[in-house]
């Protein structure tokens, strides 16, 4: 089947699953809208819609669909293992790492290329040495010099699991060279060999002659098999130099004895770490003591220069008016990230100074806090009509600001939101058209068929149909009967589709 992009038409086999087609897609939007006010400029070639740019006389070109294309399953020129970039015309030698595993959607990672070339001002480091070309002297000076070594075929291992028993295991494991052991440690069986591995995954990450530090493998074993592990070993992983095995300890302590969790955890109020403080107070919070005592451990822990606290204090289960008179400071004085959770950590609790408090705030210069307060504000009512014009010249809260006005009451939101769609790219003009579709009502309706009956764009007249099915409303069928001699063919069959789902709707009533 065919489907409608930003880039054009994507055949799609039916034989593909749903969710890599969602995938696709996605990344194709992403395209879309990443290279949306950059350096980049649209074009045609060889019938593909390609994003190109000159940068320090170079010309390099990259083809969104073609790559979609490819991750489909499609027949193309382009070599399979390899990203449609092209550099003065020739095609450039990108692509991702062969041992890179889930291998990346081809699409993803042009859009990464597209987010990286985007602006004139990007890091020469992160980008592929075969497309050097494209970088100034002063770049390439920034480049580190390539490691160039004798390579030595590596001893032939045996990767098979291992069939002896526990004890046989870890004395062939002692046998081994030490530079091997960790090798070893993944032929290990965690219901047959739970002592040998429990002893190989602590010596591997208490080891301080490895200088490379706990490997991501044996932090992984520590989560997943963390059942052969004691509660000695536990607590005694909770002062570890590694912070991802302090966390994995946090999460895994079993003792029921409160006061002795507590014993354990109070001090690790201290650590330096943010993802280890956060399971310290989660762990806390699920702690069958009251919310006072709860409260009286984490609070001091907002002085701190970590902000994990923030929303903590937003989960306990306290008066709204003592949670707003801890964390008003954060909300009038703090930081963009403080705020943002400040906001996040008081958005339900349901009280109106509360609530009074957080409009207050809409005025703030800063996009995410912004952002957050639309998206955390439970209503807005008629004070927000006067509000909603200074959004209109922010890009980055056009989204957000959709969602708001999906739970606006006392005014019609409907005019502003088709003046805010003017002249936008046609992922928000489509994300607007399902804001009306959930007003629903007859003026949000007959904007949607504006859209399927008079816009230009495929993708957007083709999700207009779509949405004007999910209204229910029988006053769509008129735009829906039009949008059935659309000239194209899934504009019509989503207008078919959304008539039957009205008929049904109806004839349920």
């Amino acid at each position: 089947m065919m489907i409608d992009t930003p880039f054009g038409h994507l055949l799609v086999n039916m034989d593909l699953s749903k969710s890599r087609v969602l995938a696709i897609l996605r990344a194709l939007n992403w395209c879309d809208t990443i290279a949306e006010g950059s350096l980049w400029q649209k074009s045609t070639r060889e019938g593909f819609v390609s994003l190109t740019q000159s940068i320090n006389g170079q010309t390099v070109e990259v083809f969104p669909l073609r790559a979609a294309s490819l991750d489909a399953g499609n027949p193309d020129l382009h070599q399979r293992n390899h990203l449609p970039i092209y550099l003065n015309g020739e095609s450039a030698c990108v692509r991702a790492h062969s041992a890179t595993r889930p291998r990346p959607l081809h699409t993803d990672m042009v859009a990464s290329m597209i987010l990286l070339l985007g602006s004139e001002e990007f890091d020469p480091l992160q980008g592929p040495r075969t497309l050097k070309a494209i970088l100034t002297e002063e770049q390439l000076a920034l480049l580190p010099p390539q490691h160039v070594h004798d390579y030595v075929h590596p001893p032939r291992l045996a990767t098979h699991p291992l069939e002896c028993n526990d004890g046989e295991a870890r004395q062939y494991i002692q046998e081994q060279p030490a530079e091997e052991w960790r090798h070893h440690a993944r032929r290990l069986s965690p219901t047959r060999h739970q002592t040998t591995l429990r002893w190989i995954l602590i010596h591997l990450a208490t080891d301080e002659t490895n200088p490379n530090g706990v490997s991501r493998w044996v932090a992984e074993q520590f989560y997943s098999c963390h059942y052969i592990f004691t509660e000695q070993d536990i607590e005694r992983f909770l002062k570890h130099e590694d912070q991802s095995l302090r966390s994995w300890a946090v999460e895994s302590l079993r003792s029921n004895d409160t006061e002795h969790q507590l014993k354990l955890l109070r001090p690790m109020l201290d650590d330096s770490a943010s993802t280890v403080l956060h399971r310290v107070m989660t762990r806390i919070r699920s702690l069958p003591i009251d919310s006072q005592r709860k409260l009286d451990l984490i609070q001091p822990v907002l002085d701190s220069e970590c902000n994990v606290a923030i929303p903590h204090i937003g989960h306990l289960e306290i008066e709204p008016t003592l949670k707003l008179e801890i964390l008003k400071p954060y909300l009038e004085k703090g930081n963009s990230v403080q705020m943002v959770n400040a906001i996040r950590a008081l958005r339900h609790s349901g009280d109106e100074q509360t609530e009074h408090m957080l409009i207050s705030t809409l005025n703030h210069e800063d996009d995410a806090v912004i952002r957050c307060l639309l998206q955390s504000i439970e209503s807005f009512g008629p004070w927000f009509e006067s509000q909603i014009p200074s959004f209109y010249d922010r890009p980055n809260l056009h989204q957000a600001l959709l969602s708001a006005l999906e739970r606006v009451d006392g005014f019609s939101p409907v005019p502003y939101i088709t003046h805010l769609l003017n002249g936008q790219r046609n992922t928000i003009i489509v994300r607007g058209i399902s804001t009306l579709a959930k007003i629903g009502c007859e003026q949000a309706i007959k904007t949607i068929g504006h859209y399927l009956l008079a816009f230009k764009s495929i993708y957007v007249r083709r999700n207009a149909a779509e949405y004007l099915g999910e209204t229910g409303h029988e006053s769509a069928l008129i735009y829906l009967e039009a949008g059935l001699n659309d000239s194209s063919p899934g504009v019509r069959q989503s207008a078919l589709r959304s008539t039957a789902q009205i008929h049904a709707v109806q004839h349920s009533w």
